[in-house]
């Protein structure tokens, strides 16, 4: 919707830098960035959003567009890197995004799987349509 409304690219990112002082955040918070004006960089045009409970993001079972460095982030955010999915102005996915959640807990910065049947996210299509699912059988492998 941002990518639409403003006819800029955006991403939505999902923190994956492990940082002691903050656990909580790691593999656990998502938020939207656009592309500035200038075309330089990146604003962070939504609040972070904590996952619920004991859902964390799965790395290994998401197919992200890609992962890399954000600037110009507000809030004291560092630049990353984050893993993103992106859209562009048309609210088109640059290819079919994967984002799936698993329950788990997180020891030592490692996150732990509470195992592959806990699985359930969404697939966004190329022109941004969400499929949901809540079984790990309807998730394709990557």
């Amino acid at each position: 919707t941002e990518a639409i409304m403003r006819r800029v690219p955006a991403r939505v990112i999902v923190d994956t830098v492990y940082d002691p002082a903050k656990p909580d955040n790691y593999l656990r918070r998502i938020a939207v960035v656009v592309r500035n004006e200038a075309g330089n960089g990146w604003e962070q045009v939504s609040r972070w959003t904590q996952l619920p409970g004991n859902a964390f993001y799965n790395q290994d079972a998401s197919r992200k567009h890609a992962a890399g460095t954000i600037t110009g982030l507000a809030g004291g955010a560092s630049a990353g890197p984050y893993e993103y999915f992106e859209f562009n102005p048309n609210g088109q996915a640059a290819g079919r995004a994967q984002f799936v959640l698993s329950k788990g807990t997180l020891r030592g910065g490692v996150f732990e799987e509470a195992g592959s049947e806990s699985r359930s996210g969404f697939f966004l299509h190329k022109m941004g349509k969400p499929t949901f699912f809540s079984d790990a059988s309807e998730i394709p492998t990557p």
